[in-house]
């Protein structure tokens, strides 16, 4: 994420406040869903947990390459809530 909006503005050529709401987007989802997704990822076994939140941060980046720019709010979003249980999971 910290890359995100020097691609944004270079490769995506999307404008500045467009990458200030999907990074506040991100950081919002992330922040507003690491409890559940701390919880629910301590129900897991840790390879499985880590590894499912793992794969669907991956499909939701590379959905910036994939899908029109009007699905990127929804993709920040994604990336947001699964980024959520993976430095509590590395943590432990």
């Amino acid at each position: 994420m910290g890359f995100f909006p020097l691609f944004g503005l270079e490769y995506l050529k999307l404008p500045l406040s467009t990458l200030g709401l999907l990074t506040s987007l991100h950081y919002g989802s992330e922040a507003l869903t690491k409890i559940g997704a701390v919880w629910l990822s301590n129900r897991l076994p840790f390879g499985l947990g880590f590894l499912a939140s793992a794969a669907l941060a991956f499909l939701t980046f590379w959905g910036l390459f994939l899908l029109p720019p009007y699905a990127f709010p929804l993709i920040a979003l994604a990336w947001g809530i699964t980024m959520a249980p993976i430095w509590p999971r590395i943590a432990a």
